[in-house]
């Protein structure tokens, strides 16, 4: 019976390493974008990134889809990247 939740337990954490994150800190969306922190925060700060953080109690996170959709579409600025939502 060990065993199995031996297996069960492995299954488990296989599983939840495999999850990816919806919503992802702004050190990470700068991580995943190739930029520096610093880079990350004055580019939200003049527009150049588009997608908007979301106030999630204290934090502020970026929906990892909007990041994806934004790179796809060539990171337009975010007034440009507001009018292309809006569509």
């Amino acid at each position: 019976m060990s065993d199995n939740n031996e297996k069960m337990k492995q299954n488990e954490k296989e599983n939840n390493s495999q999850i990816e994150p919806l919503l992802v800190s702004p050190d990470e969306a700068a991580r995943l974008l190739g930029i520096s922190r610093t880079t990350f925060y004055q580019f939200c700060s003049s527009g150049r990134i588009g997608p908007m953080a979301i106030k999630f109690g204290r934090r502020s996170l970026f929906r990892l889809d909007e990041l994806r959709e934004w790179v796809a579409s060539d990171c337009p600025p975010r007034v440009k990247w507001d009018a292309i939502r809006k569509k």
